[in-house]
Order: C-alpha cells, then structure tokens, then sequence
C-alpha cells in the first residue's frame, strides 16, 4: 500500500517545515513499523504563489499495516504536525493499492 500525503505549506515556513519533517515526523511515522520506508519529494509544478508543494509518500507492506497505523498512531501524529503548523497548510491524503513493484537486479 502507498499511503501518500499532498501538502502546500506556506513559503515563509517552509525551511522549518522541511527539517521538521525530516529530522521528526516522518522518522515518527516510520518508526510506527506500520511502514517499510517513506519518500519526501518535491512538487514545484503544483507550486503556487503562497505555497510550496510536496508530497510524502509511506510505503506498507499491507492493508492490515495501513490499518493499524489508522487505528493506533494517526491521530496523534497527524495532530502533532496540525498544533505546529495550524492554518500553514494545506493536506490531503491518498491510499492506493500496489499492483506490481519490479526493483533493479
């Protein structure tokens, strides 16, 4: 499963932003061990002129992971980025199905 989060983060912000999410929160999430790993990436096309866009993409080993991630840490996790940055940012969520993962030899 690829649980991916859309931010927009104010641009004032977002150097803070960035190293805490680096250096906190996604090490957080992961460290659920509902999650195998997890991406930071940089969208500058869905930039606009307040916000800066990224995405966070976790990756699960299975729906049940995902799952107990939901029931147990989301929450909490979720509310500690909103406290830090309320009215900062913009987020919306995703989960999708993975299909077919090929990795080189």
């Amino acid at each position: 499963m690829l649980y991916i989060v859309y931010i927009e983060i104010d641009r004032s912000i977002q150097t803070d932003w960035l190293e805490w999410m680096i250096d906190v929160h996604v090490p957080d999430v992961v460290e659920t061990g509902c999650f195998t790993d997890a991406t930071i990436a940089r969208d500058a096309d869905a930039d606009t002129t307040e916000r800066a866009a990224f995405r966070i993409v976790y990756r699960a080993g299975t729906s049940d992971d995902f799952a107990r991630y939901e029931a147990r840490f989301a929450g909490r996790l979720q509310n500690e980025h909103t406290t830090r940055f309320e009215g900062q940012f913009r987020a919306r969520r995703e989960l999708l199905p993975i299909i077919q993962r090929t990795s080189a030899p």
